[in-house]
């Protein structure tokens, strides 16, 4: 007997017994609840779940392309999906659960694009004036190629090899030849800013991309994170302004992400303004305030 109740077997029947029972005692009676009504409403908006494209329109035209095979499909994946979740709420398995609660929050999020789904038309007026309010979007941004050599921590040391450089006439090749031994290596060929900053440091990006000397040029010495460097820029393209021609696309795609997004802000505002919101006293542990 006791090797029986040692058995993992017996353990398992145990545990699915205890959960029946508790889905039992959960269950309401056979009229409460229990009813399911399927409405092509529900159809749709079970549609747009599965394919997170929350677009009634386009959730309506892909049912009425069904046959009667996928129609019943659709049918009793929507019926299993209500039972499951009508049989998890009785559970309480909602309840203190921070996964089930983020991903209801995001399916909200889901609906509430859905109600901007209407935004999608721009003149070209619109576009237009998007372009001019946001230009810093649509611009090519700089790069540059270069060169350097790397001393320590001495800025006098590299002002003087900077002098001998220049007599010596130094080529962009020669740099290998100079200075210590820098971790990122010698030469950077059409590099953004933000590359050479995630190597050199801001302050370096900044005065080398604030270029105006000449090229094939030694130049500096510019300070980085590491130390001291001499430069030679072979190649400089600033930042460029694209036309609106050319990014007229983007622009409208850009522009309709936008107005969705505000759109969407505005329909949860309202939902905000349904709720009697009270704040109770937060106690800051760092400053050991009370923000109301």
């Amino acid at each position: 007997m006791s090797r029986f109740l040692r058995d993992p077997f017996f353990h398992f029947i145990v545990a699915g017994a205890l959960l029946w029972l508790l889905v039992e005692a959960a269950s309401p009676p056979l009229e409460q609840n229990t009813t399911i009504r399927i409405e092509r409403v529900d159809l749709i908006a079970f549609i747009q779940f599965q394919t997170k494209v929350f677009d009634a329109s386009r959730a309506a035209e892909k049912l009425d392309k069904m046959d009667a095979v996928s129609l019943a499909q659709l049918t009793r994946d929507y019926i299993r999906s209500e039972v499951l979740y009508r049989e998890a709420l009785l559970l309480g398995l909602d309840e203190g659960d921070p996964g089930i609660r983020a991903r209801m929050i995001q399916k909200m999020e889901f609906l509430t694009e859905g109600f901007a789904g209407n935004a999608d038309e721009v003149n070209g007026e619109e576009a237009q004036a998007y372009f001019d309010d946001h230009k810093e979007r649509y611009q090519r941004p700089a790069h540059i190629t270069f060169t350097h050599i790397f001393t320590r921590d001495d800025k006098a040391e590299a002002e003087e090899l900077l002098n001998e450089l220049h007599n010596a006439d130094v080529p962009f090749e020669g740099a290998i030849s100079y200075g210590d031994r820098f971790p990122f290596g010698l030469n950077f060929v059409e590099r953004g800013r933000g590359y050479v900053a995630a190597r050199f440091g801001d302050e370096f990006a900044r005065n080398i991309f604030a270029f105006s000397g000449d090229l094939g040029r030694w130049s500096g010495p510019l300070i980085s994170d590491q130390g001291y460097h001499l430069v030679m820029v072979s190649a400089f393209r600033p930042i460029e302004q694209l036309s609106f021609a050319s990014v007229e696309d983007r622009v409208i795609n850009d522009l309709l992400v936008d107005r969705k997004r505000e759109l969407q802000k505005a329909t949860i505002d309202k939902l905000i303004q349904r709720y009697n919101i009270q704040k109770g006293t937060i106690k800051l542990r760092k400053s050991g305030s009370d923000t109301p």
